[in-house]
């Protein structure tokens, strides 16, 4: 956390880092990779300013191997690129996880699938699952 109140833009920031992790790369071997996000007024604004330097430092290790500086304002249309790419990881995930049931209920002759279903219709409540599949809870 740096205070940037003589550089509300934080230009010059920018560049010392970027100069840091040149000095890094060049002397040291080293590989430096750094994510910036917007400044932080507020206390309130922390958690969103480390979100965005998070996803600044991820994106820019994904689109520069060889290390540098990103700033999360810098990323454009790779912020919402990147998000759709991580949602479909996460529904690929979920899909392995359905098959997995689907599976092994063909092997087993369970409904559990069938179950699952009705749980997430009922909105994850358990009496309502319960009385609709026609079981004692």
């Amino acid at each position: 956390m740096l205070c940037l109140s003589k550089d509300p833009a934080g230009t010059r920031l920018k560049t010392w880092l970027r100069d840091l992790s040149r000095q890094m790369r060049s002397e040291q071997n080293v590989r430096l990779s750094i994510g910036v996000g917007n400044p932080c007024l507020h206390i309130s604004d922390y958690r969103r300013g480390f979100a965005e330097a998070s996803e600044a430092l991820q994106m820019g290790q994904t689109l520069n191997k060889e290390g540098g500086v990103t700033h999360f304002n810098d990323l454009g249309v790779y912020r919402y690129l990147y998000k759709i790419a991580r949602m479909d990881d996460l529904r690929d995930m979920y899909q392995d996880q359905v098959a997995r049931i689907a599976n092994y209920d063909s092997r087993k002759g369970t409904d559990l699938l069938d179950t699952l279903e009705t749980y997430l219709e009922c909105a994850g409540n358990l009496t309502k699952t319960s009385n609709r599949l026609f079981v004692h809870r």
